[in-house]
């Protein structure tokens, strides 16, 4: 991790004041989500509502909230073969924001995740909500800024820092906007929004990792949201907006995947192709075997993808293996590590995650390399 200190300084400071500044009453949203689901009745509760809630609507719900391997999600009710519907919401169930509707500034600086957020408070501050007392606390994001120095170290990649600092910024900047400049121009406003700049925060977290889109629509979908991820070829299914005359409205459905639902079993959603950047960014998880993971070279400026890594040439080969030789530890030394770690009782949640983000880079750079060890490497681990 030489070379790397002046970067991981900068924003270890960075993070330190942002986690005074946002989470000094253990967050807003954390505290009011573990009041709804700090003990198992109250969660079963809430989940028990939700269900009731998408029913009262016609729904058509093939599928329940149940314990999986992943935490919370969704079990199927029965066997569903390949492209048949699970679960279907009426689009006037969601919380949702038309960027069409709303100017191109809408569209600028994502600027539709504050103004989805500040609807999902508005819904909190409304009183009674199923869905809202169903959520749970924001993911565990480097974004967020409760990630400590060490953690964001075990990354071991200058150019992601540099990326969660530009998401701290674009936070901050979301805050100003829809937060700070509305309690400069009313101060007797009874918001949540305006009264609460944490709440806003965790709630922009939660929107960040739960948004559906669907054209110019960006839409939190009760009940369907609690889909985990799974790729297609690991068996994730899909949503498509479709009509339905006997609700007379328009509906978002959950369709099963190319390998079907079999009753008892996890409910999978494929939330598309992204970076091992973006999943913890956003998700604060990475998914096992990602396809979509990518290097880029930093001299070269060369992707590197698990698609591409037996055609490169061997110039690229070679500043493969120069950027694997720069780091600390070797591959086997971060999968001993890791493993170590798993048989802790008392685990850091974020240097793990930092740890397998490091594994998932270098056993990509050791394949393209051509590291003998890199193919047994990779397959054991995963």
């Amino acid at each position: 991790m030489s070379g790397l200190g002046s970067t991981y300084q900068y924003v270890g400071i960075v993070l330190s004041v942002l986690s005074l500044l946002w989470i000094p009453s253990i967050n807003a949203w954390t505290s009011y989500s573990h009041q709804v689901v700090a003990r198992h009745d109250l969660r079963e509760t809430s989940a028990s509502c939700l269900q009731d809630f998408v029913d009262q609507l016609g729904s058509v719900r093939h599928c329940e909230i149940g314990s999986t391997e992943y935490g919370r999600g969704l079990v199927a009710t029965k066997d569903l073969e390949p492209g048949e519907t699970i679960l279907r919401i009426p689009l006037s169930a969601t919380i949702q924001i038309d960027a069409s509707q709303n100017g191109d500034d809408m569209k600028l600086d994502d600027s539709w995740a504050a103004a989805l957020a500040n609807k999902l408070m508005e819904r909190l501050q409304s009183g009674s909500c199923p869905y809202v007392d169903s959520l749970p606390p924001p993911p565990p994001t480097p974004a967020r800024g409760d990630w400590s120095t060490q953690a964001l170290e075990a990354l071991d990649d200058s150019d992601f820092l540099q990326e969660i600092e530009k998401a701290i910024q674009w936070r901050n900047r979301q805050c100003e906007r829809y937060v700070m400049g509305r309690l400069c121009l009313d101060e007797d406003s009874s918001s949540a929004t305006q009264k609460n700049p944490q709440l806003f925060m965790e709630a922009l977290d939660l929107v960040s990792s739960r948004t559906i889109r669907c054209g110019d629509k960006f839409m939190l979908v009760p009940f369907l949201d609690m889909a985990n991820h799974a790729s297609q070829d690991q068996g994730g299914g899909y949503y498509q907006l479709e009509n339905s005359p006997s609700l007379q409205d328009v509906t978002i459905a959950l369709k099963a995947g190319n390998r079907g639902v079999q009753a008892g079993n996890e409910v999978f959603l494929d939330y598309g192709d992204r970076r091992n950047e973006e999943w913890l960014m956003y998700y604060g998880f990475l998914p096992d075997r990602n396809t979509a993971e990518c290097v880029t070279l930093p001299e070269s400026q060369q992707r590197i993808t698990w698609s591409n890594v037996h055609m490169l040439d061997e110039l690229y080969r070679g500043e493969c293996r120069v950027l694997l030789n720069k780091g600390d530890t070797t591959l086997t030394d971060d999968i001993r590590s890791l493993k170590h770690i798993e048989a802790l009782e008392e685990r850091d949640a974020h240097f793990e995650l930092a740890l397998k983000y490091r594994i998932s880079r270098k056993s990509l750079l050791s394949a393209a390399g051509g590291t003998k060890s890199s193919s047994a490497l990779f397959s054991s681990f995963f």
